[in-house]
């Protein structure tokens, strides 16, 4: 298992992205927001302060959007693999999870390969092996 690294994800108003191409090709990124480390070395009040600033932020850098994913309606601060805070647009905190949380994912299968992107945005490229009915 890798080493859990908490995050940020923005929560959108689409299930599935206009452009299924687009957002499997460069794994959709902008779904998420990296925590610094020198956030993430500051105490659970420090970090939750930051994250508060960086919604609020977030949400009027992009004007409430999520490139091809609809309006933003929220946010979920992953702070664990098995708890997130979630979060209004304005920074509020409104809710809770206790919950094993796998965002949202995609890939493409061009000839017999598969292209897939982790939340670091490591590509990753896989042979499917015969008999495999490719995701998307």
């Amino acid at each position: 298992m890798t080493e859990f690294r908490p995050y940020i994800y923005v929560e959108h108003s689409l299930r599935r992205p206009t452009s299924i191409t687009t957002a499997a090709f460069t794994g959709a990124l902008w779904r998420f927001i990296k925590m610094p480390k020198s956030v993430l070395s500051r105490d659970v009040d420090g970090q939750s302060g930051w994250v508060s600033w960086r919604v609020r932020t977030h949400f009027r850098e992009n004007n409430g959007e999520c490139f091809l994913f609809g309006r933003i309606t929220g946010y979920r601060w992953q702070g664990t693999r098995f708890g997130a805070v979630l979060l209004d647009i304005r920074g509020r905190i409104i809710g809770v999870k206790h919950e094993s949380f796998a965002p949202p994912s995609g890939s493409i299968t061009v000839g017999n390969k598969t292209l897939s992107f982790d939340a670091e945005g490591t590509w990753h490229i896989n042979a499917v092996q015969s008999g495999t009915a490719p995701r998307v």
